[in-house]
């Protein structure tokens, strides 16, 4: 049975689309592309069906076909992610803003599963630190997972309502807000997001949006910026939240640098202008985005009124660190340890975070016990480490085997201890190589289930 889509949707599209109606909603009876956007940090493989090179995204492709991701060895190793191609014109923006400043702090206020989290890592100097918040804890390991795939150290992932962060203090110099919305845009590929469609349900999305937005200058640094989307087509949740927050005084718009054969259409209202990717235009889902910047014609407030609770981590003792092994001595200044004596690794761009609320450091390193180190499925994530270990290079049987936790052999090799597990030279994991057999220290919770 095709897409049967609600009566007022097509007749506000109707309305709003004129003698281009009927081409979209064509459009929405046809299959959506599929797009991936590489890791920079990763080795990049031959092995997907490559059609062309997203125009927008020069490290970016569209798939002739979808293939099986689950089992693509190189997915699990972060070596790219999949990601809707209209979505990744929020890179073109960050190009954008880094042109005009240098940035310190990025944070992406609704950051679930993370694609806009690790396409800013990417797109971004390694300096600059991004800071990933999800309200809804469920969707929370999906996030913490994807960012810990893309292997970029400059990254934490944390699970605070919007006002909680707005009441601590800290200011970023790009706020990322891919706001919780209808779902018109990806009717296409998401049946549930028509089954939901409703009057009331676009008036809860406006209220919700309404209220993020409303913390927007608050989170904004003096002069910083701000990223506004979603994959919605409905006006009161894009131009118009646009429009009442520019007349709010603290945000004007800036225009966005684009090519005409791109497909993108310029939606205006009063001040506010927004771009909106419609599919019968752009080889892509229904996206609409705006670039706004801070400005000074109202006064600030950096006030804190939050009460930060103890923080679970605390940084190495003396003690503590004397247990180090040698390779991670030139670290113990930016490394912090949990109440169960797990190490984790914590750069100074996230302490120098901390003072604001909790966040939890992404990657865990490892563990003493007794004399040796255990190391964790996370150092084998990050850049910095990943040539900690040899590398056990498996073949894509091998590799499959060992992300289902089955057994695997390899034949005659030597080498005894721990390894990276690899696949086309990129990390998918631990192995321990003892005298009769291999021990695969790949978390439980990451394994291939089906």
């Amino acid at each position: 049975m095709g897409l049967k889509l609600p009566e007022p949707f097509i007749e506000r599209i109707k309305n709003e689309l004129g003698g281009e109606a009927q081409k979209f909603l064509d459009k929405l009876m046809t299959d959506p592309p599929i797009s991936i956007r590489r890791n920079p940090l990763r080795i990049s493989t031959n092995e997907l069906p490559i059609d062309t090179v997203i125009p927008w995204e020069s490290d970016s492709f569209y798939l002739t076909e979808r293939p099986s991701f689950t089992y693509d060895p190189s997915f699990h190793a972060g070596a790219y992610y999949v990601q809707e191609a209209s979505s990744m014109i929020t890179g073109q923006l960050i190009d954008q803003i880094q042109d005009k400043q240098n940035l310190e702090l990025v944070i992406d206020l609704c950051a679930a599963p993370g694609g806009k989290t690790t396409h800013a890592l990417s797109k971004l100097n390694k300096d600059v630190f991004v800071l990933a918040n999800e309200v809804t804890s469920v969707r929370l390991g999906a996030l913490r997972q994807n960012v810990i795939k893309w292997g970029h150290s400059n990254a934490a992932v944390i699970n605070y309502p919007v006002d909680t962060i707005a009441n601590t203090g800290i200011q970023a110099d790009l706020l990322l807000i891919d706001a919780p919305c209808s779902g018109e845009g990806l009717f296409r590929k998401d049946h549930d997001a028509v089954d939901h469609w409703n009057a009331e349900n676009l008036r809860k999305c406006e209220i919700r949006q309404t209220d993020i937005l409303s913390h927007a200058a608050t989170l904004v640094k003096m002069g910083g910026y701000l990223i506004y989307s979603t994959c919605t087509y409905n006006s009161g949740e894009n131009i118009k939240q646009l429009a009442d927050l520019i007349k709010s005084g603290y945000f004007e718009i800036e225009k966005i640098n684009h090519e005409k054969s791109w497909g993108l259409t310029e939606i205006i209202e009063g001040e506010a202008i927004g771009y909106q990717c419609y599919p019968h235009k752009v080889r892509g889902e229904g996206f609409f985005i705006a670039l706004l910047k801070r400005t000074d014609k109202l006064s600030e407030n950096t006030n804190s009124n939050y009460f930060k609770p103890k923080s679970a981590f605390h940084a190495l003792s003396k003690e503590e660190a004397s247990l180090l092994p040698e390779f991670l001595t030139g670290y113990q200044d930016e490394i912090q340890i949990d109440k169960e004596s797990n190490m984790f690794y914590a750069p100074h761009a996230l302490q120098s975070q901390q003072q604001f609320m909790n966040i939890r450091p992404l990657f865990e390193l490892g563990a003493i016990k007794g004399r040796d180190f255990i190391p964790a499925h996370g150092i084998s994530m990050l850049d910095e480490f990943k040539r900690l270990y040899p590398k056990l290079e498996l073949n894509k049987d091998q590799a499959i085997k060992y992300l289902k936790k089955d057994t695997f052999t390899i034949e005659n090799y030597e080498q005894k201890g721990w390894h990276y597990a690899t696949y086309h030279g990129n990390n998918i994991g631990l192995v321990k190589i003892l005298e009769n057999r291999i021990n695969n220290y790949l978390p439980v919770n990451l394994r291939i289930l089906k």
